[in-house]
């Protein structure tokens, strides 16, 4: 290799290959050139969220990757991952010389952005809808001007947040669809999870603008689960795509966001618990981290002093922005 006379700028004549059509814009995933088949074939993408869409069995066998990680982010599409992994996931019933589709590997689990409807209450009394998002949503840390601020924002419109769900059955739930799925055969992670700083939470979908107009609808857990997942950059950047001048001409001064985020440590107990699922599954993880890298580093810290014969076997899938 020393040997060899490197190409310079003055040498390499190759043409630079564009793949942006803007500078600020990824490529259309629709029309951008791939690799030749057999290439493709040797990739897997480890994280997508392709129950989030509707999809054709077509469209899955045409996908022309070895496998994909097919994530669960919420309560109402954990049923929908398990289908698809079912579905299409790699079993020892379905390996053959023959079969070219895509290997689906399910993941379960509950994603930051929506760990503000979940309640960590373990009593069987009722949970108190207003003590459980005050808490999350307005710190102790918070000067008194803002906390004035944050509980007359929060007073407004408390009546349109679902009520919370405990977090307690949907962890017996997700040990139980990864224990079924291992027992297909089929290959299953814990995802997405995490911890992320930046994400605010949006106006429940009955409200009408960032003053919180009075309605007396009270969302579903389900309502506010769409309301979120309609405010995904990925889902703003494809309706670009699809109709760029109609996604112009929507644009409003509205604000759709309200200036709460869910706590950190509300997050990270809600994370440190999905850890245990998959400990005791023995499966590995897939974890979302957006300006939390520093908490987030801590839970290995902690993992490794409680499960010490464990968290040395327990490989993460991790995604820092």
């Amino acid at each position: 290799m020393c040997g060899q006379d490197h190409p310079t700028a003055e040498t390499n004549s190759r043409p630079h290959r564009q793949l942006f059509q803007k500078e600020d814009e990824p490529p259309d995933w629709r029309t951008i050139a791939l690799p030749a088949p057999a290439v493709l074939k040797l990739l897997t993408d480890s994280h997508c969220h392709p129950t989030d869409l509707p999809f054709s069995t077509a469209q899955v066998k045409n996908v022309g990757l070895g496998g994909l990680a097919a994530m669960a982010t919420r309560v109402h599409d954990q049923q929908l991952v398990e289908s698809f992994g079912e579905t299409y996931g790699s079993g020892k019933d379905k390996v053959d010389d023959e079969d070219e589709n895509t290997q689906v590997v399910a993941c379960f689990g509950y994603h930051p952005w929506f760990s503000h409807l979940l309640s960590l209450d373990t009593s069987k009394d009722p949970l108190d809808k207003q003590q459980h998002y005050e808490s999350i949503f307005i710190p102790s840390s918070l000067s008194p001007s803002k906390k004035d601020e944050y509980h007359q924002i929060l007073s407004r419109i408390i009546h349109l947040f679902p009520e919370p769900v405990r977090l307690g059955p949907l962890l017996v739930d997700m040990g139980q669809r990864i224990r079924r799925t291992l027992g297909r055969g089929q290959k299953v992670m814990v995802g997405e999870i995490g911890l992320d700083r930046s994400f605010r939470i949006p106006y429940p979908p009955n409200s009408t603008d960032s003053e919180g107009t009075a309605h007396t609808t009270t969302t579903t857990v389900e309502d506010a689960e769409n309301a979120i997942a309609a405010t995904a950059p990925e889902k703003e950047l494809a309706e670009k795509q699809d109709n760029p001048a109609a996604a112009a001409k929507t644009k409003t001064k509205t604000k759709t966001l309200t200036p709460f985020t869910t706590s950190t440590a509300h997050q990270l107990r809600v994370l440190e618990l999905q850890f245990q699922v998959a400990l005791d599954c023995g499966v590995n993880v897939s974890l979302h981290s957006v300006k939390a890298q520093g908490k987030l580093l801590v839970l290995p810290l902690f993992l490794h002093r409680t499960h010490i014969p464990l968290i040395c076997r327990l490989p993460m899938n991790l995604g820092v922005r």
